[in-house]
């Protein structure tokens, strides 16, 4: 097996891949959406904020860049997870809210980063498209970057307007709900991968994305919200993560036929493999198998 090196700074991910050596960076949500230019620009502005974006990262000799496009809500027109802009309003004075109440994230970034979102969705409905098409021009590869969860603002009575319908409504979905309180942490609030209407949902969205969306692959952060699987399961339930990964492998073949290129899989999962694997990561076979 090739030797794996990841090192995470921020919102960036450098490896040495398996296919060549390259920078790898991890294009956080926020990177590009949390800007206030982008709710007021015109279809030609916002492809030109598309394209300074790619620029950037061309002219630094980056190999390809990773944009997560899914944090607990989507930021695509999606068919079958929560869209960002789902059930969201706005009240008289300006105010933020999410099923007809004020949210915690009632809050200017908040207000900047939804504003950005529905503006690009309504001016060029195809920017996915659009910006995998000049990041090939610029010789620069482009995947998708998967949250597998996210835990932001999940403590308790803190609902907000990035949490998706299937964590506001469906708490057994959540890996440690029981011992949730006023003072729990936020990793409690990840999902449970070995509930099926998870592993479902979840599997969707990834084929929406590979199928849906051209991209060279699919890397998935499996440390930004950890753990994802119920406390002490991660023995029984370890298989549960390796078949998701088949099943993905499975969509990306797929995908290549459809795009007529390779389409690979990445992961940002524990430097050692013993902590992979108590997390419930069979990093071994992931190797083995492809996956």
């Amino acid at each position: 097996m090739k030797k794996l090196v990841m090192v995470a700074v921020v919102a960036a991910l450098a490896l040495s891949a398996v296919a060549g050596e390259g920078v790898y960076i991890n294009s956080d949500a926020w990177n590009f959406w949390l800007s206030e230019k982008l709710a007021s620009m015109n279809r030609d502005e916002l492809k030109a904020e598309i394209e300074k974006d790619v620029d950037f990262y061309a002219t630094k000799g980056v190999k390809a860049v990773l944009y997560n496009m899914n944090i607990q809500r989507c930021l695509y027109p999606t068919k079958v997870a929560t869209p960002f802009w789902k059930d969201v309003t706005f009240d008289a004075d300006g105010r933020m809210l999410l099923r007809g109440k004020r949210t915690v994230s009632d809050n200017a970034t908040m207000r900047m980063m939804y504003q950005a979102v529905t503006n690009m969705v309504a001016q060029v409905p195809d920017f996915m498209r659009y910006r995998y098409d000049y990041c090939h021009k610029k010789g620069v590869e482009m995947w998708h970057s998967f949250r597998v969860s996210d835990v932001h603002g999940t403590t308790l009575g803190d609902e907000w307007g990035l949490h998706s319908d299937l964590w506001l409504d469906r708490k057994d979905c959540i890996h440690a709900w029981y011992r949730h309180t006023w003072r729990g942490e936020w990793p409690d609030g990840t999902l449970d991968y070995a509930n099926k209407l998870v592993y479902d949902t979840q599997l969707a969205t990834v084929r929406e994305l590979l199928l849906d969306y051209p991209s060279d692959g699919i890397g998935f952060d499996w440390l930004r919200a950890c753990p994802v699987l119920k406390p002490g399961f991660a023995d029984r339930d370890r298989g549960v993560l390796t078949q998701f990964l088949r099943d993905v492998r499975r969509i990306a073949d797929e995908a290549e036929k459809k795009w007529g290129h390779k389409i690979r899989m990445a992961h940002r999962v524990p430097a050692r493999v013993r902590d992979a694997w108590g997390a419930g990561f069979d990093i071994p076979i992931w190797a083995k198998e492809g996956l």
